[in-house]
């Protein structure tokens, strides 16, 4: 069943059939381990209406100032195993249809960022979507991560290869993600992901 009520927001970030050229590919390709698990607890709605009341201040656009990739240098073997952790764990929460989930994994700017030019979530819709949609056969699988690096502004980031079923060829992102306490989150994502409900 579709889910309906916001029209174009986050949700479904696994969906990008109306991409378009992906990433430039690098060097030093990691293949990920196969059938991470969705464990993050979710957003809770008064969370996200909190957010949307008091909007967090603003993380660095998501954008390579001309060059190929971000600068940065190369992260290390923890680094690299958290990315490829959280990466992992938000695409299987997608693929299980946990919204929620997947949005916990998100900072709070770049999920404002997201959704807050959209209608506000109603404890009715999000109860609603709250139900877990999985989908059969998964969508999205994650094949590998490369050019793991620390940026510039502090931040992580690295080039993520996806295969959907419905593209011929898989794509390539580049995520940049940030600490915020103890947890690794998604804190942006450049490339041509479609924001759309599921």
């Amino acid at each position: 069943m579709m889910r309906q009520g916001l029209g174009p927001i986050v949700g479904g970030l696994l969906l990008a059939a109306f991409a378009g050229p992906g990433i430039g590919n690098t060097q030093g390709q990691r293949v990920v381990a196969s059938d991470p698990q969705c464990a993050a607890a979710p957003r809770s709605h008064a969370s996200i209406t909190s957010l949307l009341e008091a909007p967090p201040l603003a993380t660095p656009p998501a954008t390579t100032g001309g060059e190929t990739l971000e600068r940065g240098v190369p992260a290390s073997e923890v680094e690299r195993q958290a990315m490829r952790t959280l990466v992992g764990e938000w695409l299987a929460c997608q693929n299980e249809g946990k919204l929620f989930s997947s949005w916990a994994l998100f900072s709070d700017p770049y999920l404002y960022r997201l959704i807050s030019r959209q209608p506000p979530i109603s404890e009715a819709l999000y109860d609603d979507w709250s139900t877990p949609q999985p989908v059969d056969p998964v969508t999205a699988t994650l094949l590998e991560i490369s050019g793991e690096r620390r940026l510039d502004d502090g931040r992580l980031g690295a080039t993520v290869r996806i295969s959907y079923v419905s593209i011929p060829m898989p794509k390539e992102f580049f995520f940049y993600f940030v600490e915020q306490g103890e947890a690794l989150l998604i804190d942006s994502i450049l490339g041509e992901i479609s924001f759309s409900v599921p």
